[in-house]
């Protein structure tokens, strides 16, 4: 099976997939549908403190996605447009969020706890 951005979100944000459940181990819960909400307004919700993110055009490599971390924005993650603005926005807050797990533990630990809020009001 394919892993989607979706997937490796769920997967960033604790959840495992087992057979055709998800699992979240530290909440003791198993859901048959995604965990992550497949809305642009969830990934809106959820995007990070401290993250802006933002499309541009014509750079030379058509249309692209760019998401800069921290006021010196010194961390730039570029993803290239495909056509399809959730899938876009989806592949851009999970490097966001895996560039945080890996730089910055206590913004990706708020990431996390504020995805999980959301995804709680959204059930």
């Amino acid at each position: 099976m394919t892993m989607t951005a979706r997937d490796t979100i769920a997967e960033l944000l604790g959840w495992k997939r087992e057979y055709q459940w998800w699992r979240h181990p530290t909440i003791d819960c198993v859901v048959n549908a995604h965990p992550i909400p497949n809305t642009i307004d969830f990934i809106a919700a959820v995007w990070p403190e401290g993250v802006r993110w933002f499309k541009a055009g014509h750079t030379g490599h058509g249309t692209v996605y760019f998401a800069r971390i921290g006021k010196n924005l010194s961390v730039v993650i570029r993803i290239a447009d495909t056509g399809n603005e959730l899938a876009n926005r989806m592949s851009l807050y999970a490097q966001v969020l895996e560039w945080l797990r890996d730089n910055d533990r206590p913004a990706f630990d708020a990431a996390v706890e504020k995805a999980r809020r959301a995804i709680e009001e959204a059930r």
